[in-house]
């Protein structure tokens, strides 16, 4: 009965982790309070690609004052902080005119990016990929690095920018509670860029709520303890 309790008090509240909603979200509009990574910091030390350095481990969050660490599939054919032509078959190309960018030259090589200051609870990128040419796939992990869910792009939101140049759209995941601890994009030659991420604090209402339900289960608890007496 008292699980049960303090269950129904935090799913009230918002606080329930394992009640928070989750989508394939196309639109950063929803994000409260989005920090925005633009990697243009990097535009001439990884101008080239899978250059030293350029794979990760790399913090790429300096500029929004956070650690975020970028890590990449190793050499070539992996992924890269990069700043230079990328084709993508029938979706153009992407050149230095993003001024600094991720690109995953395989069908199968991963851009994974982990928050060191704590979970987020929105997290999404300016994307596109080469149609085609294996799953473009998006995922988001947990604190072991478990997957707590995964999109395949190309089937639920593909994204189609014929001939384009730097072109592409925004996909990314969006949960009620901060139990994001890092993002992975991984397939199809996928390129990112504008990694967006956001925090959600629970309103002054719901912690009120939480406060007082918490505070009723201990004047309940202690008024058994005397009748127990």
């Amino acid at each position: 009965m008292k699980r049960q309790l303090i269950a129904s008090m935090l799913v009230a509240s918002g606080l329930w982790a394992g009640q928070a909603a989750a989508t394939l979200i196309t639109t950063n509009v929803g994000f409260t309070s989005p920090s925005v990574i633009d990697f243009s910091q990097f535009a001439a030390t990884c101008g080239g690609f899978a250059a030293a350095g350029c794979q990760g481990p790399l913090n790429v969050g300096g500029l929004v004052g956070e650690t975020v660490t970028f890590t990449g599939t190793p050499g070539f054919n992996g992924a890269s902080v990069y700043n230079g032509g990328f084709g993508l078959g029938g979706n153009g190309t992407w050149n230095s005119g993003r001024n600094g960018y991720v690109g995953d030259n395989s069908s199968t090589s991963f851009m994974t990016f982990t928050f060191a200051a704590g979970a987020v609870s929105d997290v999404g990128a300016f994307v596109n990929y080469a149609p085609g040419n294996g799953v473009a796939r998006l995922e988001v992990l947990d604190a072991l690095s478990n997957v707590l869910e995964s999109h395949d792009i190309g089937a639920e939101a593909a994204i189609s920018t014929p001939s384009g140049l730097n072109a592409g759209a925004f996909r990314g995941i969006s949960h009620a509670t901060s139990d994001i601890f890092a993002v992975r994009w991984s397939g199809s030659f996928s390129v990112l860029d504008d990694l967006t991420f956001n925090r959600n604090v629970p309103e002054p209402a719901s912690l009120a709520l939480l406060g007082l339900g918490l505070f009723a289960l201990g004047f309940s608890r202690r008024r058994m303890q005397e009748q127990g007496a």
